[in-house]
């Protein structure tokens, strides 16, 4: 192999090993801790009050701690969808697709995912409905009175109408 693609192969080996470890390293953030002898919590170099509840930034907004005594304790945990954070277990619906919010736990990290359950169809009025039920829609400007759907296990909805 010639210096020049050599070069190439290596400048990509490296861009894959760096990615690779900033992913680790912004999991890892959580032990970069100390115990302050006054109950202040000092997370990668931010300190906060006993008490106080704070988010990691470069983490989730929806993963809250509480600085306990110069250590810290997971407060809340959520998971983010549509920039809305939903509480682990609670189920929730967005445009006509009812979620819940999962956590997994696999090789000492947590991992939150809003997890597809049921998918409805919207009618043209915007009201949820079963697939194969009749029921109102528009195609391309025009509203159809005699439609109805079909979904797939990975939310997707597709529409019939007659008329």
């Amino acid at each position: 192999m010639p210096n020049s693609e050599r070069g190439r192969y290596l400048w990509v080996s490296l861009s894959l090993v760096i990615l690779t470890l900033t992913f680790v390293s912004s999991n890892a953030q959580l032990d970069n801790r100390y115990i302050d002898t006054r109950g202040q919590c000092n997370v990668n170099g931010n300190v906060y009050r006993h008490g106080q509840i704070f988010t990691i930034p470069g983490l989730s907004h929806c993963l809250k701690y509480r600085c306990a005594s110069g250590g810290w304790d997971i407060y809340e945990e959520a998971c983010q969808h549509n920039g809305i954070c939903r509480p682990v277990g609670s189920s929730f619906e967005d445009a006509c697709r009812t979620y819940t919010c999962t956590k997994t736990s696999r090789n000492n990290y947590s991992y939150y995912q809003a997890t597809l359950v049921r998918t409805q169809c919207q009618d043209y009025y915007g009201a949820c409905r079963q697939p194969g039920s009749q029921f109102p829609y528009a195609i391309n400007g025009r509203v159809y009175q005699d439609c109805s759907c079909s979904t797939a296990n990975n939310g997707y909805i597709s529409y019939q109408c007659r008329g």
